[in-house]
C-alpha cells in the first residue's frame, strides 16, 4: 500500500507527545486557609500548577518515618496502666486511706524509663532530620 501512487502520505503529528502513564487519579488535601495560600504561593514561584508543584514535592522531598512504637515502651505503658488501675481500685473500695506508697513508687519508675525511652526516641529522630 505504500508504494501505490494514490496511497495518503503519513505525517507525524505535531503537539505533545502522549503520557506513558496517565495520571487519572483525584487525590484531595486539606490544608487551613493559610496553608492553601503559601502552596499556592511557593508554586507561582516555581511557576508550576499547583497540583504539580504539590505532587513534586511530595515524590521527591526526603521524609522520615516516624518510629514504631517500642515493644518495650508498649510493655511498660501496659505495667503503668495496670499498676494505676489497682491503686484506683483500692482507694474506692475504701481499702485504703491514702494513695497506695508502693504503688506510686511502681508509677514514678515506670513513668522515668518511659521518660527516658521518648527522650532516646525524640533525640534519634531529630539526628536522622539534620
Amino acid at each position: 500500500m505504500e508504494n501505490e501512487p494514490n496511497a495518503p502520505i503519513r505525517t507525524r503529528r505535531s503537539g505533545r507527545p502522549p503520557a506513558l502513564a496517565r495520571r487519572i487519579i483525584v487525590m484531595k488535601l486539606r490544608a487551613t486557609a493559610d496553608e492553601a495560600e503559601m502552596i499556592k504561593a511557593a508554586a507561582s514561584n516555581a511557576r508550576l500548577p499547583t497540583a504539580t508543584f504539590v505532587r513534586r514535592r511530595a515524590l521527591s522531598e526526603r521524609t522520615t518515618a516516624l518510629p514504631s512504637v517500642d515493644l518495650e515502651t508498649a510493655a511498660q505503658l501496659a505495667r503503668l496502666g495496670h499498676v494505676l488501675n489497682q491503686a484506683v481500685k483500692l482507694c474506692h473500695r475504701g481499702s485504703v486511706s491514702t494513695w497506695p506508697v508502693a504503688e506510686a513508687e511502681q508509677l514514678r519508675e515506670i513513668c522515668g524509663r518511659i521518660s527516658v525511652r521518648l527522650t532516646t526516641a525524640k533525640d534519634a529522630l531529630s539526628e536522622q532530620t539534620d
